[in-house]
């Protein structure tokens, strides 16, 4: 079975196989672009990933609804880290742009630095106590998989 993984909203497409052994796609649907990141940087996730999309918010109609069209490939994305503009419950965001133009506008407009999907800060998306010197392309789980309590379930697109 594959899996494809949305977040802010965002979803993951991992590969694997089904009990009849035959491959197809299954979309995991994550609330927030970072808790997207956070799944593919944590080591008990399968790592069969083969593709990671997020909401550009750019093409967004507003930040409560970040859209149900404007999906961009993360790997191809900008990110906006450390804004003083908060995801769900509060929590820093990675605010994901399909455009560098419109990511550097949203970082002069409400603080934080653009960065690559490569370059995400490791201990950014998951907190004081990890290797603050990797990025999410380093880490050993670079890719998103099935396993977590949220894998397959759809969990609506949010930001």
């Amino acid at each position: 079975m594959r899996l494809a993984l949305l977040a802010l909203a965002g979803v993951l497409a991992l590969a694997g196989c089904n009990d009849k052994q035959t491959a197809e796609l299954e979309p995991v649907w994550f609330s927030s672009a970072r808790d997207a990141f956070s799944f593919t940087m944590l080591p008990e996730e399968p790592k069969d990933i083969r593709a990671i999309y997020v909401s550009d918010m750019a093409k967004a109609p507003s930040w409560e609804k970040p859209g149900a069209d404007n999906w961009v490939n993360a790997k191809q994305a900008f990110f906006v880290v450390g804004s003083r503009v908060k995801g769900g419950m509060g929590a820093d965001e990675t605010v994901p742009f399909s455009d560098r133009a419109a990511a550097d506008k949203f970082a002069a407009e409400n603080g934080g630095d653009v960065v690559t999907f490569a370059e995400v800060p490791r201990d950014y998306v998951l907190g004081v106590g990890t290797d603050t010197t990797s990025s999410v392309e380093e880490a050993p789980a670079q890719r998103v998989g099935r396993g977590s309590a949220h894998s397959g379930q759809k969990v609506g697109h949010a930001h």
